[in-house]
């Protein structure tokens, strides 16, 4: 009994407090959300998002990409496939190479990547009218994240397009 309560007190090798919150592991997620005061705030099914200006050219959802499962760091990079759909077909399209994906030393640990924008197609919606005709659709952003290990996962995530004030 004095062993067992020994062993108990010394902790356990496996112990999950241990364990390296930004590791990979054998069953990786993705969420996407915002960034609020800092901390994460995943997007509810068709949740009204504004267009903003995507660095790949156009406008687009500007996201914040939460990762469990797949390796993050200081030094971490992953590939990002950003697509957005609207009827089952594809609006826009683009591959992020190389994008930061940093450790969460809090809220549980995962990875993070900033900045990213699910963008429309700039020559199918160039013109203040295109965008102004997606105001109050519903789109599907679809992300991909493929980790510097080639571990990979993806989520699919309804959000309603608000366009103006």
């Amino acid at each position: 009994m004095s062993l067992a309560f020994a062993l108990l007190l010394s902790g356990c090798p496996d112990d999950p407090v241990d364990a390296d919150p930004c590791a990979p592991s054998g069953s990786p997620t993705v969420m996407l959300g915002q960034g609020v005061g800092g901390a994460f705030a995943p997007f509810t099914d068709g949740e009204p998002v504004s267009l903003a200006v995507a660095p790949q050219g156009g406008f687009g959802v500007s996201v914040v990409i939460r990762t469990e499962g797949l390796s993050a760091g200081d030094d971490a990079l992953a590939d990002v496939q950003l697509d957005v759909e609207i009827d089952g077909v594809t609006e826009g399209s683009f591959l992020l190479t190389d994008a930061a994906l940093l450790c969460l030393d809090t809220d549980g640990g995962g990875g993070l990547v900033s900045g990213a924008v699910v963008g429309f197609d700039p020559d199918r919606y160039g013109t203040n009218d295109d965008l102004v005709a997606l105001d109050g659709r519903e789109a599907v952003l679809s992300v991909t994240v493929l980790d510097d290990g080639m571990a990979m996962a993806s989520v699919q995530q309804a959000v309603t397009i608000r366009v103006g004030g």
